[in-house]
């Protein structure tokens, strides 16, 4: 956990030199070596060159995270950091491993390409600036809008699980005990952020669970019960967070979404524009590079 500044620093400095902004913090990346399953000792690495971190990866669940600093020679390290993420994919288990990659990352993606990865699906970030009047949409009849209280953590995994497990091409889902330290536990968590809906038989039906960003509020996790879609409580969850963002003086709120989730019609009725694109790659572990 000492190494969370330096990795941060690290990340950074790539997503500064691609995009012109920073997308990580050090909350984001301690909950993340927080999840009780990830083990730092063997899912992650650092590649140091005069005692200085220029390459960090990790595997969890299949998934690779590889960043290499932009001011240091990228292709042979990066190249290095994804053998060793297939490697350590392949000795957990893992059928295949997959990276989520920026479309304006080039290199990157030839590298992935020339190893015989293959695109799954496409995702993206979205941005809508908070200068617009507030317009709030009532919750359907029956369904109440709150916070998050004591006791609603279990039920409310329950419901985002079983909601995004309607995916197709859905990987396994967090536990419990992981899921809790990524999103609930982390430093910068804040229960007034968490919007849940709660139906007429005081079960929760849906949930917008937030944070706070430098000046973005931001939808970690936006789920809606099977039975109260169609009726509106999507956009209201929204709404309801977009206020309260507002009501912090941010600037901006934003979320992720990709093709699986069907979601983006939704996201841009209410304002939200796509600011970038992302590709996930993937490969069947034990298949040679051509």
């Amino acid at each position: 956990m000492d190494d969370v500044a330096a990795v941060t620093a690290l990340v950074a400095a790539g997503d500064l030199a691609l995009h012109g902004e920073v997308g990580i913090t050090a909350d984001d990346l301690a909950a993340d070596w927080s999840r009780p399953s990830f083990d730092l000792a063997t899912a992650s690495v650092i590649v140091t060159e005069h005692d200085q971190p220029v390459g960090y990866a990790e595997v969890f669940a299949g998934q690779a995270w590889v960043n290499v600093h932009p001011e240091r020679s990228g292709a042979p390290i990066r190249a290095a950091l994804v053998d060793w993420a297939e490697r350590v994919a392949a000795a957990r288990g893992a059928a295949k491993v997959g990276h989520t990659v920026s479309d304006a990352d080039e290199a990157y993606i030839a590298l992935l390409r020339g190893r015989g990865y293959h695109e799954r699906w496409r995702s993206w970030i979205f941005r809508k600036p908070l200068d617009d009047p507030p317009h709030g949409r009532p919750a359907p009849a029956g369904v109440t809008l709150r916070r998050l209280r004591p006791g609603d953590e279990r039920p409310l995994y329950e419901l985002i699980t079983t909601a995004f497990a309607e995916w197709p091409d859905r990987e396994d889902p967090d536990s419990f005990e992981d899921w809790r330290a990524a999103y609930l536990e982390r430093a910068d968590a804040d229960p007034d952020l968490i919007v849940v809906a709660e139906g007429a038989d005081s079960r929760l039906v849906g949930v917008a669970l937030c944070l706070i960003f430098g000046d973005e509020g931001w939808v970690q996790q936006l789920a809606v019960d099977r039975s109260h879609r169609g009726l509106g409580l999507g956009i209201a969850l929204l709404h309801t967070a977009f206020e309260e963002f507002r009501r912090r003086g941010l600037a901006t709120a934003g979320l992720s979404t990709d093709t699986r989730t069907g979601a983006r019609d939704l996201y841009e009725r209410v304002g939200m524009r796509v600011l970038r694109s992302y590709r996930r790659w993937s490969k069947p572990l034990g298949v040679p590079a051509p």
